[in-house]
């Protein structure tokens, strides 16, 4: 049993977590009663958050690498990681610090 344990174990989690990872984008809905996972196809994904960039200009700008650094020496804060979670006509932004 030893072995066939390890040979799932690496088949859930070193294959198909990555392949899951490289082909789709996985993320929560907010707008359902309970955790409810999303599953977008990755190029589908691009494109609808593409959208909603357009649609916010303004709102966010990306920052080069380089100046990344000279603000988190600047402050206490740290840095954030932009992320998006699906509402049933936008998206939610959410920033993980």
């Amino acid at each position: 049993w030893d072995i066939t344990i390890r040979y799932v174990w690496w088949l859930l989690h070193d294959l198909v977590i990555d392949v899951l990872r490289h082909n789709f984008y996985v993320t929560e809905k907010s707008y359902t009663e309970g955790p409810v996972v999303a599953y977008y196809a990755s190029k589908l994904w691009h494109r609808i958050v593409g959208v909603y960039l357009k649609q916010n200009q303004g709102m966010f700008e990306p920052i080069r690498k380089s100046l990344v650094w000279s603000y988190k020496q600047d402050t206490d804060l740290g840095i954030g990681y932009l992320r998006f979670v699906p509402k049933p006509s936008s998206l939610r932004p959410i920033i993980n610090l």
